[in-house]
């Protein structure tokens, strides 16, 4: 009985480490990597760029440590790194002459931080927007908590990122969401469901 018990007590530690993954505090989409940050042993945060995330919110991804902005200040998902935009083939391209501030969509009284990631659409449409000046009936724009506003939807950083389009010459958004119906036709982007 004693073996048995001893053999279960080591057995359950070895089948929760083998077995049980561990939960990331947020999409790897919606985090940066933050492997060069200041580690602080006492309180076990990471700081980088003035930013401080808490052992909660940061994990290590493949050997790189990744911190979840979007938990720690408001973040804008932007569509392709810095200095990048969408290019005639939808995919991004270098263009090291711009700097893009999206001041035209996002408002200028307050901070937040630009994540760099392509919108990945699980089971939904990618559809394309302009920002307010854009094309009649798709105009939206970005409120103080980071959200995309268009007509009646409000969509968080996981479902929207922004881009300058260079076919147009002009910045806009990229959204997912189910389209359930045709009354509201929007410019269709692409599925992508992988």
């Amino acid at each position: 009985m004693k073996r048995s018990v001893f053999l279960l007590t080591c057995w359950i530690p070895v089948y929760h480490c083998l077995c049980v993954t561990p939960k990331v505090p947020c999409s790897p989409e919606l985090s940066v990597d933050i492997t060069d940050s200041v580690y602080d042993s006492f309180t076990g945060t990471r700081t980088k760029n003035n930013i401080t995330f808490t052992q909660y919110n940061y994990f290590v991804d493949n050997g790189t440590i990744r911190g979840c902005i979007c938990n720690v200040t408001t973040c804008v998902r932007k569509c392709c790194p810095l200095k990048e935009e969408i290019g005639p083939e939808k995919a991004c391209v270098s263009n090291e002459d711009t700097w893009r501030n999206y001041s035209d969509v996002i408002p200028n009284n307050f901070t937040y931080a630009f994540v760099p990631s392509f919108l990945v659409c699980q089971n939904k449409l990618r559809f394309q927007l302009y920002p307010l000046e854009g094309r009649e009936g798709e105009a939206f724009s970005i409120d103080i908590n980071g959200h995309l506003q268009y007509k009646t939807i409000n969509l968080d950083a996981e479902n929207f990122c922004l881009a300058y389009f260079s076919p147009e010459n002009i910045s806009g958004a990229l959204i997912c969401i189910k389209q359930e119906d045709n009354s509201d036709p929007l410019y269709y982007y692409g599925k992508n469901n992988s």
